[in-house]
């Protein structure tokens, strides 16, 4: 037989018991990596104060009025259609403030299980 076609058949061999084999972590790894997701997730809900499973408190919208009385007359309609407008402007602006407030504190907590999972050499666990 020709060493070409030896060293042909060989690598063909080769490939085939390399391609059989993955590079699949092990349960028991991933295990491992599981867990120390879990713990990072924890430790960053404990640092600071953000936990993305609790449910976000929502309270109702302050109620902004003015201390002044409505005088009646003929411009009492345009004054309070424009302390209604004045109001739906402050519920807006406050709905704004903890919608930046909650994703300030979403994104110190993603950075936190960043910096655990880095010091603790380890990559998130996808797919929970």
């Amino acid at each position: 037989m020709h060493p070409f076609r030896v060293s042909l058949m060989g690598a063909f061999a080769a490939l085939a018991v390399v391609s059989s084999v993955r590079a699949d972590p092990t349960d028991e790894s991933l295990a491992q990596q599981k867990k120390v997701d879990y713990e990072c997730r924890q430790w960053a809900a404990q640092h600071t104060g953000f936990d993305p499973k609790a449910p976000t408190p929502s309270e109702p919208p302050r109620r902004i009025r003015s201390l002044d009385p409505v005088p009646r007359g003929a411009g009492d309609a345009l004054l309070q259609a424009a302390r209604r407008r004045d109001d739906a402007l402050a519920r807006k602006k406050q709905r704004e403030e903890q919608e930046a407030e909650l994703e300030s504190r979403r994104a110190k907590y993603e950075r936190a299980v960043k910096t655990c999972l880095e010091g603790r050499q380890a990559t998130p666990v996808t797919g929970k």
